[in-house]
């Protein structure tokens, strides 16, 4: 046969067999299709339980041994006595606890939420929104933004936002007290901010000791090269400088004490200015030393005065992270989570003749990098890094969580001997808590002109129409520790763009516990248009409408008034609004109320408009009758 021949008979047999498989190919996805037509759908994906294929790749079950779950080894003490339960006094109740995973019902079922781009608020604030009913979006469409505090540059997404929504940001709080050179800054005005305030000596230096000595250095660059300039002249940080002092040189940008060092201002270094120019040339770096972590401008910091003699936890430094909530500018209204997160060294603090000695001045560990920094994590076993089981919050009734009692137990004020679980719980909330209310609430009022300032550069005027198209609340976590010589608290700094979720609500798994603290003041703010206000609206309408009717009230203060009352009445999870002061009578046992402190009072009276003065006097006039509405007489319960 030709050879020609045998290759049209290959290309026939080809040809016949493509089409046969493509037939097969063509039947096979015929048949898919109607077997996937005819199965149940799948559900799709949710924050809450996210969709995911059981066993490994290829979809086999793969048997793993199963190890019990190592119970944690409690605190080797007794359960509370009757003396510690009956020690408990306003605010320190625990009515109102969240239920985990309760679904909430909102009362606008289409309220729209964005978040700001950071992961504690993407991964741990979004679901939490979700869950309390809102839609998140990506576009300007939004009820709520929660996020960081707006920079300068972004200022006019004040102005974009529509109108009624809710904003976790506040003109300017960043830029007056929230920045380390601005925190310094307003302890450096606040003795000419005070002076003209009608009460005594006294009082203005308690107002002004919110926190120690702090001044701003900074390395310009001129034609000659970097030149030193201390903020408000080498003269004035030459008068309030004691010898031997220490002082923490702090970089102006940076966070998680990165950067941080202690200097020892000797005698002779303050012998004259001149010498005191040396010792912060020498003290204060031109720039930073990793390139990776530059300031914006080199040489950048801020030196305050270092607390020498902490109290300490057995032997360990610690200081705590508040969270206060301002819900309110004009007029001011700030709630308080009665509970701090404490912050402890992973080594022993052996400094207590600091700075006289100062041979522990580089071991930042001790001094400067607590909770369980990684380069201090490096130099000891991780197991045993805490000789008692670490206390994630100070309260002695965490029911099995992380932390409990061991803050109390181990609580050392001074260097004398432990104070004992009973006597420091009793101690705490009679003197250290009330003391640290009056120790934030100062550096608050004292901001309040700058912030009205800022307001008005903003909007064009100070609480105008413009303005009053929005709401804007500001969750700020103050840092304090308590100064054994001075016998009280004393701030280190106001986070303004501090961590939203600081622990979890299953002990053994973080450091900090958070039993809904987050998702309360969430609530509170009105992300959700306040749920249970339709239990109590009435009778609060009718109070309102009394007081209106005595003091008179515009239609713009009977909305302010009715939103502070909502936030109130949803306070749980350990919230509670400090200021105005919650009336509790006879019910807040033997400690001080802010009431009756003078130099608060005149720091509020010097900028209360009649707005403020009406507010005041209405919800503490609220809190009186609460406990005729059905309240527990130690918390107002506006449920009736």
């Amino acid at each position: 046969m030709p050879r020609h021949m045998n290759r049209r008979k290959r290309r026939g047999v080809s040809t016949r067999c493509v089409s046969a498989l493509a037939l097969a190919l063509v039947l096979a996805w015929v048949f898919m299709i109607t077997h996937l037509l005819s199965q149940e759908p799948t559900p799709a994906p949710t924050p809450e339980k996210p969709h995911t294929h059981t066993g490994r790749k290829n979809h086999t079950k793969k048997h793993h041994r199963r190890h019990k779950k190592k119970k944690r080894t409690p605190a080797p003490t007794a359960s509370p006595t009757n003396e510690l339960k009956a020690a408990h006094c306003w605010p320190f109740n625990r009515q109102g606890r969240y239920v985990k995973n309760t679904i909430q019902k909102p009362v606008n079922k289409w309220r729209r939420f964005r978040v700001g781009p950071r992961k504690d608020l993407e991964n741990f604030v979004a679901p939490m929104l979700k869950k309390l009913g809102l839609l998140q979006t990506k576009y300007m469409d939004w009820n709520v933004y929660v996020g960081l505090q707006f920079k300068p540059d972004y200022e006019k997404n004040y102005l974009v936002a529509p109108e009624g929504a809710l904003i976790t940001s506040i003109p300017g709080l960043k830029e007056v007290f929230g920045d380390k050179e601005a925190f310094a800054r307003l302890w450096s005005n606040c003795a000419q901010q005070v002076a003209s305030l009608p009460i005594t000596d006294g009082e203005k230096q308690k107002i002004c000791s919110f926190t120690r000595p702090a001044i701003n250095a900074v390395h310009k660059m001129t034609d000659v090269g970097p030149q030193l300039a201390v903020e408000g002249g080498a003269q004035a940080f030459f008068d309030i400088v004691d010898t031997p002092s220490a002082w923490i040189v702090k970089p102006q940008r940076r966070y998680l004490s990165l950067g941080m060092h202690l200097a020892v201002l000797r005698e002779s270094d303050a012998a004259s200015l001149d010498t005191l120019a040396s010792w912060l040339s020498k003290e204060v770096p031109v720039e930073e030393k990793l390139p990776h972590y530059r300031t914006k401008q080199p040489g950048e910091f801020t030196l305050q005065q270092y607390v020498a003699r902490p109290a300490r936890l057995d032997k360990r430094k610690f200081d705590l992270r508040v969270w206060v909530l301002i819900t309110s500018l004009e007029p001011l209204t700030v709630f308080m989570l009665d509970v701090a997160f404490p912050k402890i060294s992973v080594v022993d603090y052996t400094a207590w003749d600091f700075p006289a000695n100062a041979s522990t001045v580089n071991e930042k560990c001790m001094h400067v990098q607590l909770m369980a920094a990684e380069v201090c994590v490096k130099k000891i076993n991780a197991r045993h890094m805490y000789p008692y089981q670490y206390p994630g919050v100070t309260r002695p009734d965490v029911h099995g969580k992380v932390g409990g009692r061991s803050f109390f137990e181990n609580l050392r004020l001074d260097d004398n001997d432990l104070l004992g679980g009973e006597e420091a719980w009793r101690e705490w909330q009679e003197r250290l808590w009330p003391e640290l209310e009056a120790l934030i609430m100062r550096p608050l009022l004292l901001a309040k002109p700058a912030l009205h300032k800022h307001e008005a550069r903003i909007y064009g005027e100070f609480d105008g129409d413009l303005s009053r198209k929005y709401h804007r609340v500001a969750l700020v976590s103050p840092d304090v520790i308590y100064d054994a010589d001075a016998k009280t608290w004393t701030l280190e700094e106001i986070n303004t763009n501090g961590l939203f979720q600081l622990g979890v609500d299953d002990g053994g798994s973080s450091f900090h516990v958070d039993e809904g603290y987050t998702e309360a003041w969430l609530q509170m703010s009105g992300v959700d248009e306040f749920p249970n206000s339709h239990k109590y609206q009435k009778i609060l309408e009718e109070r309102l409408n009394d007081f209106c009717e005595s003091e008179g009230c515009t239609e713009w203060e009977k909305s302010v008034l009715m939103r502070s009352a909502h936030a109130t009445a949803h306070v749980n999870s350990g919230w509670y609004r400090v200021w105005p002061p919650y009336d509790c009578g006879q019910e807040c046992g033997p400690r001080s109320t802010l009431e009756k402190d003078a130099g608060l009072r005149a720091l509020h009276e010097r900028t209360a408009s009649p707005l403020a003065k009406k507010h005041w006097t209405f919800l503490r006039k609220l809190d009186r009758t609460a406990g005729l509405l059905g309240g527990d007489g130690e918390y107002p319960n506006y449920v009736v």
